[in-house]
């Protein structure tokens, strides 16, 4: 009776299944833990009527849809705007001299409440400018006193969400309430963020202001942008 010969895997069979398995499993693994780390930064708080509802600075049209969707549902009676900082005071300063004007995004935004039937007197838009979240949001104190508005929706781009409730939270304290709510416009998709390079770019960059906020946090200083 004739010996069967054993019947098996080579070496370099076993290395190929293996590399196979480890690359399906990490392409499932990454995209799982690339999910979670969108969420991640996407916090809301329970929709609620509010004082006001304060929209995020930024060339962010969206924001003010959804900012003007609450007002018409009854949340809140103003909607608030921030102004931003120019990037440049030197060529502002040259167009001004030469009688030239363009919007700003606070103009912008205006424009939309008011084409779509609000009244200028219901928007109420901070005397200055900020350029980060921080100094939006000390900036935004004054004028919330002013009024007497106790109580905010802040709305804001979803991965914004995140480090902007921590920020407003701490710079507005106990005294002003934070319900912090996404843009229904948004278009970014926690589920399939990597596929786009323009929702690649903003979970980058916000992650790389998350570290930033964290860092100034830690060590106690408030000072550069955020």
């Amino acid at each position: 009776m004739g010996k069967h010969k054993r019947q098996g895997i080579s070496r370099r069979q076993g290395i190929v299944l293996f590399i196979l398995l480890a690359s399906f499993i990490l392409l499932f693994s990454g995209r799982y833990l690339a999910r979670q780390a969108a969420s991640y930064l996407i916090s809301t708080d329970v929709l609620e009527p509010a004082d006001a509802i304060v929209v995020l600075g930024a060339y962010a049209p969206d924001r003010m849809m959804t900012a003007v969707d609450l007002y018409q549902q009854g949340y809140a009676p103003y909607i608030v705007l921030s102004m931003e900082e120019r990037p440049s005071t030197i060529v502002f300063d040259k167009m001004a001299e030469l009688s030239v004007v363009i919007p700003e995004t606070h103009d912008i935004s205006l424009s939309i409440a008011t084409q779509r039937g609000l009244s200028p007197s219901a928007v109420l838009i901070t005397e200055t400018r900020a350029n980060s979240t921080r100094m939006e949001a000390r900036n935004l104190r004054p004028l919330l006193e002013q009024h007497q508005i106790r109580s905010i929706i802040a709305v804001t781009s979803k991965t914004h969400t995140k480090r902007t409730s921590r920020i407003f939270r701490q710079e507005l304290g106990d005294d002003i309430r934070v319900i912090m709510q996404v843009s229904s416009y948004d278009e970014f998709n926690p589920e399939a963020w990597w596929q786009t390079r323009w929702q690649a770019r903003s979970m980058l960059y916000e992650y790389l202001k998350l570290i930033d906020f964290i860092w100034i946090s830690a060590i106690g200083t408030v000072e550069r942008e955020e």
